[in-house]
């Protein structure tokens, strides 16, 4: 009988070690900007005015502010008794003005990262 219950507290407090070693977060940095956004863009057309009024102020400048960039991440990670991975998405934004403010060029990056995490990540 005793067995028994030294067996089961055992197997209660190896559970209540792993349910406390769980941990999931989400990764979200940046205000996400979409495909349908950034359709509206027309190089040679659309104006420094209307790309503030769509996008508000970019996460990055560059150049006398020729060059806007606009920064977003997206992406999870999750630990089990401190060892875990996560994968996260960075997307860019970069647009190019000319001499008059109208955009000359834009580009959308998108990277993907994996790896290890520690439980302070």
């Amino acid at each position: 009988m005793k067995v028994k219950i030294v067996l089961l507290f055992m197997a209660l407090g190896l559970c209540m070690i792993m349910i406390s070693g769980c941990a999931y977060k989400s990764i979200k940095h940046g205000e996400e900007i979409t495909d349908e956004q950034v359709a509206k863009i027309v190089d040679g057309k659309t104006a420094k005015e209307e790309i503030f009024i769509e996008f508000g102020n970019p996460s990055k400048t560059m150049d006398n502010e020729k060059v806007f960039f606009y920064n977003w991440t997206r992406g999870s990670k999750s630990s089990f008794l401190g060892l875990g991975g996560g994968t996260a998405y960075t997307h860019s934004l970069v647009i190019v003005f000319d001499e008059k403010g109208v955009v000359k060029s834009h580009k959308i990056t998108r990277g993907a990262t994996e790896g290890a995490v520690g439980v302070n990540d």
